[in-house]
């Protein structure tokens, strides 16, 4: 500017600014694919799918998502090729592995990228790393599983998460990939129920007669039983195919629980001084831990009974004395 200065100021219109004007013009429904695509893109994060979630179901809700899930299978494929696989997942599960509208859009995309193709890395290389870094592989392997719904997976992370656990460390077992007598799989659980009617002294439930690990290997074992209908409760161990067992029992009407020895051709047979007040819950929680011939019976955090027995056991039950019930969770601890 000749014989001068002059100060130029730029000023841009804000986003939202513009969406509204857009909005008061007419052009654009109050709801609109184009506004949460739109919206999303410019935060490109979960926290930016206010918008989106805002729609009603349909096909602009549909087409939505899938552009979203688009964005996010774009963006993982990039994180893996750029590596470490474990530090790519971890980001994947930390944001959109949570997201269940986005696991779900487009015809189950992210779904079947999970199942296909992250998940099956995982678990290669938790295989390869295994020897050098059990550590760095338990992560892999619980990546995996907290992930994946294909069964072949499952069934690989189950047989491989017992090698890397330590001494006294706690494995849920999956209850859909058990085999068992007796019990119905309902939704997550396990239904059971006693459905002898005509001797009084004798009951049925549900019978693990082989667990996915060797008794020899286990030195634990915790269950979630959530009660129905029925005047006793318990879980048992029998040792020499059934020569003898130690049931641990409660009794929620009564608030109790104890343990009792059954031996074929003998009376049953409470532990002495195994009584104890259970409180009262929705769900009880068994627990049994041995070393060496040196038993532990527990339900829900109150010391039920200390015993010996040397022999390893070959079968675990659950009864529902005159009712029903459902196993909800199982754990094994190594040994």
């Amino acid at each position: 500017v000749p014989g001068g200065t002059i100060d130029l100021e730029f000023a841009s219109i804000a986003f939202d600014v513009r969406l509204d004007d857009i909005k008061k013009q007419g052009l654009l429904p109050e709801k609109s694919a184009a506004e949460a695509v739109c919206r999303f893109a410019s935060g490109k994060s979960a926290a930016s799918m206010a918008a989106a979630l805002g729609l009603a179901a349909g096909a602009d809700r549909d087409k939505t998502f899938a552009a979203i899930a688009g964005w996010a299978l774009q963006e993982t494929d990039a994180a893996l090729a750029a590596g470490p696989l474990l530090k790519a997942a971890e980001g994947f599960a930390a944001t959109w592995g949570k997201q269940a509208e986005v696991i779900a859009a487009g015809g189950g995309a992210l779904r079947k990228f999970i199942d296909g193709t992250l998940a099956p890395k995982l678990v290669d290389e938790a295989d390869a790393i295994v020897e050098k870094d059990r550590k760095e592989a338990r992560k892999l392997l619980d990546l995996a599983a907290s992930l994946c719904k294909a069964q072949e997976i499952a069934d690989k992370v189950s047989e491989r998460r017992w090698s890397v656990l330590d001494k006294g460390e706690w494995m849920a077992l999956p209850l859909e990939s058990l085999s068992c007598e007796g019990g119905e799989f309902k939704g997550k659980s396990i239904f059971y129920e006693d459905t002898e009617k005509e001797e009084k002294n004798r009951v049925t439930g549900l019978t693990f007669t082989g667990l996915p690990v060797g008794w020899d290997e286990i030195s634990g074992v915790r269950a979630k039983v959530k009660p129905g209908k029925g005047d006793l409760f318990d879980m048992r161990f029998s040792f020499n195919k059934r020569k003898i067992t130690h049931s641990m029992v409660v009794q929620p009407k009564d608030g109790m629980g104890y343990r009792v020895m059954f031996e074929p051709g003998k009376e049953s047979k409470v532990g002495a001084g195994s009584s104890r007040k259970v409180a009262k819950k929705a769900e009880y929680e068994f627990t049994a831990t041995w070393e060496g011939k040196k038993w532990k019976y527990a339900v829900s955090g109150t010391d039920i009974d200390t015993f010996d027995i040397a022999d390893t056991p070959d079968e675990l039950t659950f009864i529902a004395g005159d009712g029903t019930a459902e196993l909800t969770s199982l754990h094994v601890r190594r040994k």
